[in-house]
């Protein structure tokens, strides 16, 4: 089936909203309506109507002046391995080079090498930033994620 990679707008909230029930959250209509507002780009990819992967670009919050990122790079399990998250991951650094940002950021959980050697595929080096691991260590904990994370950049130039 032909895989699009597409920016999420209202009509796909829907379909959307079924992938994350899909990969276990349950969102709210705050999420939706933040989702809309926000200066951050939601990339789905769709298979026919159906989302079977998602990631997410914008500015680096506190730290927009350094670079973009790229975050919550997700694939249904039964669409693994089809190189969907490799899309995924081209879209968003495609779309972060056109809005002229240099670099692009990723945090991975440390104890996920799967992610971190996709990441490093695509030329991501591990980089050392502690007064950002502070901010995201926050961040992380608020969500209930694990903070043991890796930062990586990739230079867009």
């Amino acid at each position: 089936r032909e895989i699009k990679i597409v920016s999420v707008d209202e009509d796909l909230l829907g379909p959307y909203r079924r992938f994350l029930l899909g990969i276990g959250q349950n969102p709210t209509r705050e999420f939706f309506a933040g989702l809309l507002k926000s200066p951050n780009v939601l990339h789905v990819a769709l298979a026919g109507e159906e989302v079977v992967g998602q990631s997410m670009i914008g500015p680096m919050p506190d730290f927009a002046d350094e670079g973009g990122y790229l975050s919550g790079v997700k694939v249904l399990p039964r669409w693994e391995g089809l190189g969907i998250g490799k899309r995924l991951i081209t879209a968003g650094c495609a779309e972060l080079r056109q809005r002229e940002f240099k670099d692009v950021f990723v945090t991975i959980e440390r104890r996920n090498q799967r992610s971190r050697n996709l990441f490093e595929s695509f030329g991501f080096k591990r980089i050392e930033r502690p007064d950002w691991k502070a901010q995201f260590d926050e961040h992380r904990s608020r969500s209930r994620r694990s903070s043991d994370v890796v930062i990586y950049r990739l230079d867009l130039e």
